[in-house]
């Protein structure tokens, strides 16, 4: 009996020193998380003056993407139309398999109180929203760490007619990232 009761009292023991040392993990996540999210607001806060929906124009008119998805059967090429408007740019996402043409996305880049947000609605599927990381005179970047993939969206203009989208976050349990290339097309 008494060795039971030893027993006993180790376990107890180690199960109560396994609970303080996760409480102190998570703390110490937790104290990682809030200085990563303070970091992300500075630069939001410190980049809110600048932002203006004209920062967006080069990303204005109708993409192809014919490479990314070109190795599925039945072969198709992705397609983003994106407009200018006075409150906010507006997108739409389209697969074209021959002369088929599903529309599997709408999107807008909306400036809030809080800065730009950037709205996804996969077709059944519910809205998501991405939250400013940063732009210059030829990218732009949202994120939104709840999300698996894709968790972060950046658009990038390498010159007039051509552009990339690089959306990252993870998948399984490994950090993946697909980039697009697309050429600007005229209709």
């Amino acid at each position: 009996m008494k060795s039971i009761d030893k027993e006993m009292n180790r376990i107890c023991c180690f199960f109560l020193l396994l609970v303080i040392v996760s409480c102190g993990n998570e703390k110490a996540a937790n104290e990682k998380s809030n200085l990563i999210e303070n970091s992300i607001e500075k630069t939001n806060n410190n980049s809110e003056s600048s932002i203006n929906l004209n920062d967006y124009q080069w990303i204005s008119g109708t993409w192809v993407d014919t490479t990314t998805f070109s190795n599925y059967r039945p072969s198709g090429h992705y397609v983003e139309k994106w407009s200018i408007h006075k409150d906010s740019v507006y997108g739409v996402g389209c697969k074209v398999v021959a002369e088929d043409t599903t529309i599997t996305r709408h999107m807008s880049i909306r400036k809030l109180e809080d800065g730009p947000v950037f709205i996804e609605r996969e077709i059944g599927h519910s809205m998501v929203s991405y939250y400013f990381l940063g732009i210059n005179d030829s990218s732009f970047s949202f994120t939104n760490k709840a999300q698996m993939f894709p968790r972060d969206i950046i658009y990038n203009s390498h010159d007039v007619n051509t552009m990339s989208i690089v959306l990252k976050g993870l998948a399984g349990e490994f950090e993946r990232e697909i980039k697009m290339r697309f050429n600007k097309v005229d209709f």
